[in-house]
């Protein structure tokens, strides 16, 4: 994305092509697209909980964490509850 493009003319440029497109399996997907970003702005601030603090728990804060824990877990960065269990018998 060139900053040297201002937003509105992205606006246009990317309504243009939208316009253009007539395939709907294209279409479904910009619609999926439109949808998520709607979802993340309605969730950037929604409280979800509550810390034991009081702190408040943000979705859009608390998804961040949860897909970088998975993709920790998937990189191989965890441990089992087994282990973590004989672990916390030792504290």
């Amino acid at each position: 994305m060139s900053d040297e493009r201002s937003i509105a003319d992205r606006k246009v440029e990317i309504v243009a092509r939208v316009l253009a497109e007539s395939q709907h399996w294209a279409l479904d997907a910009l619609e999926d697209v439109l949808d998520n970003i709607a979802d993340t702005h309605r969730s950037d601030g929604l409280v979800i909980g509550r810390r034991p603090s009081g702190e408040p728990v943000i979705k859009s804060r608390f998804m961040r964490e949860l897909m970088r824990s998975i993709h920790e877990v998937e990189q191989g960065n965890g441990i089992s509850l087994r282990t973590l269990e004989r672990e916390s018998d030792a504290w």
